[in-house]
């Protein structure tokens, strides 16, 4: 997961968070196993000494220094299929923690679903603070192909400033869900030094641009269509779009039960994380509104 907060989607995190299920890059990308926590602490909270009280301070995880959760916009604009606020709840921000322990804490793990900008991260009218540039969009309806990874490419390398100032994104993450089609597509269209389109040998700019992360947990599909997201990494870790703070690093400790015998372990935790900056990331596909490309 960490790749994916670092490299990928979401911000640096302790070495506990892993990276995602599956990574490909072209040539070749690192990967290691998913973190386990089902022996943290459902309370999450502090773990004082035996007959000792509670220190006062202590209590749920906090949230991230970002605007209360609220019940408007999800993580993407109205129109978008539910699912996807599933998917970047469940990989975007990377909630291993929460899921061991939210059946019995409903109340934590929420975090504010806008960026900075108001706007849902996913959105056709992301506005300028400035007024200095028309609204833009990092919300695309279009399915995966050689001819629309060139155009969403070209769209995010368009991306600018709130006053129209031209940035520097450059996509180099490709992040798919384990749709076996997908992945197929995306790796016959990005590993081949010719156009696989053309007969006549053409060459294909596209080769050693991209790393491609495949999540599982991310669904298949979102209202039946495939989709894809593709990251700026340097972007992302550069300007803290899709921050993950650590306040405080997980720790462990067992103790023997004496009733039972049975080893309980504890663990403890707090951390936040939120959307910052929108134009580090983009998705693309056909089961949801979006801006149409020329």
């Amino acid at each position: 997961m960490q790749d994916m907060l670092q490299e990928g989607l979401l911000p640096e995190g302790p070495a506990e968070q892993g990276p995602p299920t599956a990574a490909w890059e072209v040539p070749g990308a690192a990967q290691g196993p998913p973190a386990d926590t089902a022996g943290e602490d459902p309370q999450v909270g502090a773990l004082p000494a035996e007959g000792a009280p509670p220190p006062e301070a202590d209590g749920p995880l906090p949230q991230a220094d970002a605007p209360p959760p609220t019940e408007e916009p999800g993580w993407v604009e109205a129109g978008a299929d539910a699912q996807l606020e599933q998917a970047v709840s469940g990989a975007l921000l990377l909630e291993r923690e929460l899921l061991a322990i939210r059946a019995d804490n409903p109340d934590i793990g929420s975090y504010a679903t806008v960026s900075a900008d108001g706007q849902p991260l996913f959105s056709t009218a992301h506005g300028s603070i400035t007024e200095g540039c028309d609204d833009q969009s990092n919300l695309f309806k279009v399915a995966f192909s050689l001819e629309s990874l060139d155009r969403v490419q070209e769209k995010m390398q368009d991306f600018r400033d709130d006053d129209g100032n031209l940035l520097n994104v450059s996509p180099d993450t490709i992040v798919i869900p384990n749709a076996a089609p997908l992945k197929r597509a995306v790796l016959e269209a990005i590993g081949s030094e010719l156009d696989p389109r053309s007969p006549n040998h053409a060459y294909n700019f596209q080769m050693g641009l991209w790393r491609v992360l495949v999540w599982n947990y991310l669904p298949k599909t979102l209202a039946g269509k495939p989709y894809f997201m593709l990251l700026d990494s340097k972007f992302n870790s550069d300007y803290m779009c899709l921050p993950w703070l650590d306040r405080l690093p997980l720790t462990v400790r067992s103790d023997i039960e004496p009733e039972t015998d049975a080893n309980v372990w504890r663990g403890r935790a707090r951390f936040g994380a939120g959307f910052n900056n929108w134009r580090a990331i983009a998705l693309c596909g056909e089961g949801f509104s979006g801006t149409l490309l020329d």
